[in-house]
């Protein structure tokens, strides 16, 4: 399970008395037990925290749905926002094997973000060398990479491994 924080905002002529965090674009009834009560004021701020979201669920979004003293509840908080819990993939263009002349290697990740990689043995992290183009290797590697997608997932460690025979 992941966690998440988020920053919800309001302002009410009347005061802000509740909000909810739905899952469901659907507008709650006043007498939802989900809703969060709250100090009366006419401007609402609060940071949630540990929101939990399960990997599997990919791609989430929140509603945030806010209640007045006169029990008016708002239309859903826009923007919704989004949570990116889905790890990205990445491959190499060439995968590693045996070969007799140089290859140009494209790495490639399943969604935007950036990709890191060695080929010292060591394994990768965001303070490695950051991708940016065809790799041209002629000589023995063995090629580690990740990739980081935008909201900071992390792919699973890949290992390509280039041997290249001398040709007489």
């Amino acid at each position: 399970r992941y966690s998440v924080s988020m920053k919800i905002s309001a302002f009410d002529n009347v005061g802000v008395s509740g909000y909810i965090l739905s899952e469901n674009s659907s507008r709650p009834l006043m007498n939802d037990e989900r809703w969060e009560s709250v100090a009366l004021s006419k401007s609402f701020q609060k940071t949630v925290h540990s929101i939990a979201v399960t990997p599997n669920e990919g791609i989430k979004t929140f509603y945030a749905w806010f209640k007045d003293a006169k029990n008016n509840i708002s239309q859903s908080a826009s923007p919704s926002f989004t949570v990116d819990v889905t790890k990205p993939t990445v491959s190499a263009s060439v995968p590693g094997s045996v070969f007799n002349k140089e290859q140009s290697i494209t790495l490639n990740a399943s969604e935007p973000g950036n990709i890191y990689y060695t080929t010292d043995g060591s394994i990768p992290t965001a303070t490695s060398t950051h991708y940016a183009s065809a790799l041209t290797l002629s000589e023995n590697t063995t090629l580690k990479f990740i990739a980081l997608d935008t909201a900071g997932n992390q792919s699973s460690l890949m290992v390509e491994t280039y041997f290249f025979e001398k040709v007489a």
